[in-house]
């Protein structure tokens, strides 16, 4: 239990103190420190108060090990770097939507392809436009996607993201709908990753570019319809598993919720079984893997796998077997987004990855406010931080997709617009 106190005691105020300096210092609420420690670490925190009976008394050597490195890459770090250079300032950072048909016009174009690639998807796979009316099918497609389509269907966040910087800009009913419609589109097979990463997406946006200003009042109803879709959202995990009333599955038994405290819809087992067990996942994983190294194949897994696939070519596939463990339960079965970085380098090594991608986020974050493009990016990639204590998504390809294919359709509406000025010269 040693661990666990030194993680109580002396991480708690550790995260406190980064967390006020990286404010004060970015003169951001929300920036990587901030979002790392209420995303990340305060989960994990949760998880060493062992609300639930499958939890062990305590983790191993090596996975305390690896989280006390990875609050040097993911805490100390960042909040340095900030404290060094200060805020990004966005004020003289033009909205690209505001003055340029180009980019309107190539973003409802983007919209039309992302949003028929879903529909097509859920008629392909469930013979249907809207596979929510068969909870069985929904359940079991939530997460696949045809090949072809999924490049595009991840997309969504990016869409909502577009379409929420063209209505800022134009205030047009038709970007208002596509942004409804991107925030819904998941929804129809009960997919909820989706529609979390857009209401990240719009909370950095929103900081940048608000609809409107907040007051107390309006903090107020914020944070009351936040708590609202918490509790909405736990129910659609309760309905997708129950398939709408067909099983009668109690996700707190299954869990072995060790408190009489469950909240409205059992929404407290649901968020501690999502995110705080997650790291009873990964020190399972670290107790069955203490020998095996992955090498980089794991945490690099959107480049090797997802995106450039070297390993149609390169013999090394079965790499990604060494990355299987046994969950503590199939109602709590994610590892974290430390698996694969321990999965390659161990206990120890599992500082390199996260130092990695730590800074591409940081790189992100004050390059975002040179460009309307980079901000959408730093939105983005700021979600698998979001998610880091669920899962791995910053070393999934679908992250990696909506990041290129955003750099590349705000090339090419640059380049159409460039081309529209030169045009008007002559």
């Amino acid at each position: 239990m040693l661990g666990d106190v030194l993680l109580q005691f002396v991480l708690t105020p550790l995260l406190l103190i980064c967390t006020f300096i990286s404010i004060k210092s970015s003169k951001r609420y929300i920036n990587p420190v901030s979002v790392i420690a209420i995303a990340f670490f305060l989960p994990m925190l949760f998880a060493t108060l062992r609300l639930s009976l499958l939890q062990s008394h305590q983790w191993s050597y090596e996975t305390y090990v690896a989280i006390w490195f990875v609050v040097g890459a993911w805490v100390i770090f960042p909040t340095i770097v900030i404290l060094a250079k200060g805020s990004p300032q966005y004020d003289s950072m033009q909205n690209q939507f505001l003055s340029s048909s180009s980019h309107i016009v190539g973003y409802r174009v983007f919209s039309l392809v992302v949003i028929s690639s879903y529909l097509l998807s859920n008629y392909i796979q469930a013979h249907t436009l809207i596979p929510i009316l068969n909870p069985e099918i929904a359940y079991k497609i939530h997460t696949e996607f045809p090949p072809i389509f999924r490049l595009f269907v991840r997309c969504i966040p990016v869409v909502a993201g577009m379409a929420y910087l063209a209505f800022a800009a134009k205030k047009k009913k038709i970007d208002a709908l596509i942004l409804i419609v991107a925030i819904l589109m998941p929804l129809s097979r009960l997919s909820r990753i989706d529609v979390i990463l857009s209401f990240v997406v719009l909370l950095i946006l929103f900081i940048n570019y608000p609809l409107f200003r907040i007051d107390k009042k309006r903090l107020f109803y914020v944070i009351t319809v936040l708590v609202l879709l918490a509790v909405t959202f736990a129910e659609l995990g309760n309905l997708r598993t129950n398939r709408f009333g067909k099983y009668q599955v109690d996700y707190g038994k299954a869990i072995r919720w060790n408190s009489s405290i469950t909240g409205p819809s059992d929404i407290f087992p649901i968020l501690y079984g999502y995110f705080p067990l997650s790291f009873e996942n990964f020190d399972s994983f670290v107790r069955q893997n203490k020998e095996k190294k992955t090498y980089g194949v794991m945490s690099f897994d959107w480049f090797f796998n997802g995106t450039f696939k070297l390993n149609r070519f390169l013999n090394y596939g079965g790499s990604n077997s060494m990355g299987s463990f046994k969950p503590i339960s199939s109602a709590a079965n994610v590892p974290t987004s430390l698996h694969p970085f321990y999965s390659d380098f161990g206990a120890v090594g599992i500082v390199i990855p996260a130092f990695f991608y730590m800074t591409v986020w940081l790189l992100f974050f004050y390059k975002s406010r040179h460009e309307i493009k980079w901000l959408l990016i730093y939105a983005v990639f700021t979600g698998a931080f979001v998610l880091s204590s669920f899962q791995a998504l910053m070393t999934a390809s679908i992250i990696y997709h909506q990041l290129i294919l955003t750099l590349f359709l705000f090339f090419i509406c640059s380049k159409v617009k460039r081309e529209e000025i030169t045009g008007n010269r002559k």
